[in-house]
């Protein structure tokens, strides 16, 4: 792992070289670009931190995971209200 953001663009580079020699195509508007290196990237709402091994929750991730928790809350209590009622 590169210790600095200088060898970790280095390191890419030499990737990218080897997998262009080896025939890979790579698409470069979803690669990283020149300068990008670095350990921790965000992917679909998903924090990955290679340096420290773990994954987190973008902000905009963790409101969508607690709206879709709330939401399931209700249609489950809710639905055990209704059916209380119609048991009485």
């Amino acid at each position: 792992m590169a210790e600095t953001k200088h060898e970790a663009e280095k390191h890419r580079v030499f990737v990218y070289s080897v997998l262009n020699k080896a025939g890979w195509i790579l698409e470069t508007r979803k690669s990283d670009e020149e300068g990008d290196a670095s350990q921790i990237k965000e992917y679909l709402g998903f924090i990955i931190d290679t340096s420290s091994m773990a994954v987190r929750l973008g902000v905009p991730k963790k409101h969508q995971v607690w709206e879709t928790i709330s939401y399931g809350c209700k249609a489950l209590f809710g639905g055990l209200k209704r059916r209380a009622y119609f048991e009485e």
